[in-house]
């Protein structure tokens, strides 16, 4: 399975990406066993293995108007068993970057707006089995090839179903926790 979970912040305006970048780097380089560490530009690509389970981390950094957009996309092909570490690993990687960031904030709860971008979102992607998040559809045998996808809202939290993938957008981090956690994966049901 493919499994693709990402984070977003906003940092100050003065926030400086390569301060960040050196500092990050002496943080992980004792934290983590590092493959490779790359940056170019305003991103940062970080492959490591933890316990077997092979991870890629790339992070952005976009300037908007009177900030920056930081994104870090956590990647890693694994077992559905292994996915249960992965989420582990992320957050643990999500709160490295928080202690590393002391100009890290939250700009919706500071100036009270909504942001259109996600905090939190995962991309999960099936090879064989389709998954199963509170709703499960009945198999249904047909000629037609037809497609189908379950769209669910929980608070502002987009829940999207589909065959072999899983997509959690708007998520707070206690949200994301609870479907990463609870999702499954089915071959085939009736």
């Amino acid at each position: 399975m493919s499994w693709s979970v990402s984070y977003r912040k906003y940092f100050d305006i003065d926030f400086s990406f390569s301060e960040f970048y050196s500092d990050f780097y002496d943080l992980l380089k004792d934290k983590l066993d590092l493959a490779r560490f790359n940056r170019k530009d305003d991103e940062l690509i970080i492959s490591y293995e933890k316990n077997g389970l092979p991870i890629t981390v790339k992070i952005y950094c976009v300037l908007q108007e009177d900030s920056y957009l930081f994104q870090v996309r956590f990647d890693s092909s694994t077992s559905y068993k292994d996915s249960k570490k992965a989420r582990k690993y992320f957050f643990d990687f999500i709160e490295l970057v928080n202690v590393n960031s002391p100009k890290l904030f939250d700009k919706a709860k500071n100036e009270n707006i909504k942001l259109n971008n996600s905090f939190f979102s995962a991309n999960i992607r099936l090879v064989k089995y389709n998954p199963f998040y509170k709703y499960i559809l009945k198999h249904i045998q047909t000629d037609s090839k037809e497609m189908f996808s379950i769209n669910l809202k929980e608070n502002n939290m987009k829940i999207k179903i589909s065959p072999h993938k899983l997509v959690v957008q708007n998520a707070t981090k206690d949200e994301l926790e609870e479907v990463l956690s609870n999702y499954v994966p089915i071959s085939r049901i009736g």
